[in-house]
């Protein structure tokens, strides 16, 4: 059905499509889920249809009596553009009761958590034209909140999947951490890294890479943690329209966001 829903509707041409699907097992039930897609229809008609591709890749693992995960997807579709899809996901594990309680969570090694706090954050615009003048915007200060699944990989080591919303410039910044890292250095402090993608509501939606890493001080009061991190949002690109909300040529616009985030984490 992937490769039928491809193209315009009523418009029957033959296609060609492949798919490989490759899976990590991880330690605790952790799972890592890569699929490569590509489509080719067939150009007999007046519609010229190029070559789709899609990339996916999907992290999830037990917390408690639910399987929680993210999944990010990219690719270009079959009419030449590009685009991200973001998805976080929980489903009952079998023979589960369907609740999570403290003694399966202690079994699983796994947590989950909120954060809140505010972001520093600035955003240079571009365009890909050559000579083009770029635009950075004055750095403001908005507030950042966070959903996320977090598991111990080894002694030192946890893995997990963050979706965050920010504000910045009036816009509505979305992303998802779809690898979430942290070294547990003490039990007092911890390094994090992270990477996964974003979508910075602009006139019109852009998409792109969502990188970052900071410190965090554990238990500062008992299932509280403090937060310092860096975040960079490399190109967010989207189309560039008038004033009338139409496309403007074939040049893109491309965002990049560069913040700091101090922030609060509650585990449950």
């Amino acid at each position: 059905m992937w490769g039928a829903d491809w193209r315009v509707p009523r418009n029957g041409v033959g296609a060609r499509s492949q798919s490989l699907a490759l899976q990590w097992n991880m330690r605790g039930g952790a799972s890592l889920d890569l699929t490569l897609r590509t489509l080719q229809n067939q150009n007999y008609t007046v519609i010229h249809y190029r070559r789709a591709n899609e990339l996916s890749a999907q992290y999830s693992m037990p917390v408690g009596a639910v399987r929680a995960g993210g999944e990010v997807t990219v690719g270009r579709d079959v009419f030449g553009e590009n685009y991200i899809r973001l998805s976080a996901f929980a489903r009952g594990l079998d023979g589960s009761t369907g609740y999570i309680d403290a003694g399966r969570q202690v079994e699983s090694g796994a947590s989950m958590f909120i954060d809140a706090g505010m972001a520093l954050s600035r955003v240079h615009t571009s365009r890909d034209i050559p000579g083009s003048p770029g635009n950075t915007s004055a750095a403001t200060l908005s507030p950042h909140v966070g959903l996320g699944v977090r598991r111990a990989i080894s002694a030192r080591n946890d893995l997990g999947a963050r979706i965050e919303l920010d504000r910045i410039d009036d816009h509505a910044l979305v992303a998802l951490r779809a690898f979430d890292y942290r070294l547990r250095l003490s039990e007092d402090f911890a390094l994090t890294a992270f990477a996964g993608a974003a979508r910075y509501n602009t006139q019109t939606p852009a998409y792109g890479y969502y990188l970052g890493g900071g410190a965090q001080w554990r238990d500062v009061r008992p299932r509280w943690d403090l937060n310092l991190e860096l975040r960079y949002g490399d190109k967010l690109a989207h189309d560039e329209r008038d004033a009338n909300g139409q496309l403007e040529g074939n040049s893109d616009v491309f965002s990049d966001v560069l913040g700091a985030m101090l922030s609060v984490s509650r585990r449950f």
